[in-house]
């Protein structure tokens, strides 16, 4: 894979007609980021042919009457996919979103092969005490931007500053920390090891000055 596609992500989020494997979407929001400015965004609602549940209409305030004047998927499947065939997919819970696109898609003719991260996976990783991981509780606590929970492009904007937040993360840890964190990263879903060696790219692995690491437990600590 070239450096340029690495550290280029597509930030997407999806809101279908149910949490099902089989559901329609009716909702895309793509951000388009790289060295964690956003350099391309696209936002569609998506007539789905079908009503949708009291659930959904309470959950995203998308009505039966705005997606009958929406495109078709097929009509938009070829900019979405122009988008981001080249981009590291990422999305919270990357499993529904990128599943759920990749089957419309490929209903269209394109086959998505993209390398896939999970935020929420990061989140957990990087932030263990929390008490749950929803889009909405991280950008409470971490003063993320989300303007309007459950539209597609404001869940995407939120979740590309999520990502961004967690590599400045990444990218201030003890660099012996992150050889372990490395040495552990196959055990991560997909390939969301990636955003971990993006965070440190460039950065001279090995133990700063500023720490020391006790020998016996791999326990890395700052130098008082």
């Amino acid at each position: 894979m070239s450096e340029k596609n690495t550290n280029k992500y597509a930030i997407v989020d999806l809101e279908a007609t149910s949490a099902s494997s089989t559901a329609s979407i009716i909702q895309v929001g793509i951000v388009i980021m790289q060295n964690g400015q956003v350099i391309d965004e696209f936002a569609s609602d998506v007539n789905p042919h079908q009503e949708l549940d009291d659930h959904i209409i309470h959950l995203t305030g998308i009505t039966d009457q705005q997606l009958a004047q929406a495109p078709d998927f097929s009509e938009i499947a070829r900019t979405i996919f122009e988008l981001i065939e080249d981009c590291i997919f990422v999305a919270h819970n990357v499993k529904f979103d990128a599943n759920l696109l990749a089957e419309a898609l490929f209903m269209e003719g394109f086959e998505l092969r993209t390398p896939r991260v999970d935020t929420v996976e990061l989140a957990q990783v990087f932030y263990p005490t929390l008490e749950q991981y929803k889009l909405s509780h991280l950008s409470k606590v971490l003063n993320l931007d989300l303007a309007q929970a459950h539209t597609a492009i404001e869940d995407a904007r939120a979740t590309g500053q999520l990502l961004f937040h967690l590599m400045d993360k990444i990218a201030s840890l003890p660099r012996q920390t992150i050889e372990m964190l490395l040495t552990f990263s196959d055990n991560l879903l997909f390939e969301t090891e990636l955003v971990i060696r993006d965070a440190i790219r460039g950065q001279n692995l090995g133990l700063s000055k500023e720490y020391v690491m006790l020998e016996e437990s791999g326990i890395v600590l700052r130098r008082p």
